[in-house]
C-alpha cells in the first residue's frame, strides 16, 4: 500500500513520530473534540462537577503523545489503533478518579499535565479545547437521540464491537448496528470533513 493511499490520520501519525510539530498539532486538534465528549460521558454529572473534562484530556495527551512511536498499524491503518489507545487512556484516567472519589480522596485535575506537554503541543491543545470545532462536534453529538449518542461514544470513540455496545445498552445487535450507521451518517452530514469520515459504519 502506497503512503498516499493510507488515511490522513495514519500519515500524520507517521510524521508525528518523526518529530513533525505540525502533524502533532493536527492530531491534537482532530481528536480532542472526541476525547472531550468521551470524558464528559464517562465522568457523569457528579464527577464532572469536580473535574473538568478539559483536565482529563490534557492528561491523556500528556500520556499518549510520547508513546506514538509504539503504536503498530492494524491493516495498514493507525487511525483505529490511535483512537482505541486514546479512549482507553481516558477510561483509565476516569476510573482512577472514581476510585479516589470512593476512597474519599480529594478529586481534582492532575497537576502538571499541561506543563508536561511539549511547548509545540500546548498551543494546539489550548486552541483545540476552546475552538469552534469542539463546540460543533459537541452540538452534533448532543443532537443525536440518547441511544445513538451512546453508540457513537462506545463504537466510534471507544472502539467497542457492535456486540459489546449492543449488550451494554440492552439492544439487539442488528438494531444497534443500524442506529450507529444512521448516527455516523448524521454526524458526517452536519460536520463535513472530519474524523468521522475515517470511522467504519455498521
Amino acid at each position: 500500500m502506497a503512503f498516499e493511499d493510507v488515511d490522513v490520520t495514519t500519515r500524520h501519525v507517521a510524521r508525528a513520530r518523526g518529530g513533525d510539530g505540525e502533524s502533532v498539532a493536527w492530531l491534537v486538534e482532530r481528536f480532542t473534540p472526541l476525547l472531550l465528549e468521551q470524558a464528559r460521558y464517562r465522568l457523569g454529572a457528579r464527577l464532572a462537577a469536580r473535574v473538568a473534562p478539559e483536565d482529563v484530556v490534557q492528561e491523556v495527551w500528556a500520556i499518549v503523545l510520547p508513546e506514538l512511536a509504539r503504536l503498530e498499524p492494524r491493516g495498514g491503518r493507525t487511525t483505529p489503533v490511535l483512537v482505541s489507545y486514546l479512549a482507553t487512556t481516558v477510561l483509565q484516567h476516569v476510573n482512577n478518579l472514581l476510585r479516589r472519589r470512593m476512597a474519599s480522596e480529594v478529586v481534582g485535575g492532575e497537576s502538571g499535565a499541561f506543563e508536561r506537554l511539549d511547548a509545540r503541543t500546548r498551543g494546539p491543545l489550548t486552541r483545540a479545547l476552546g475552538e469552534e470545532a469542539c463546540a460543533r462536534v459537541r452540538a452534533a453529538i448532543e443532537a443525536l437521540e440518547p441511544r445513538a449518542r451512546e453508540l457513537v461514544i462506545l463504537r466510534a470513540i471507544e472502539q467497542r464491537t457492535n456486540e459489546e455496545a449492543a449488550a451494554a445498552l440492552g439492544l439487539v445487535p442488528n438494531t444497534a448496528a443500524q442506529a450507529y450507521r444512521r448516527a455516523l451518517e448524521s454526524l458526517r452530514a452536519k460536520l463535513g470533513p472530519s474524523v468521522f469520515d475515517e470511522l467504519e459504519g455498521g
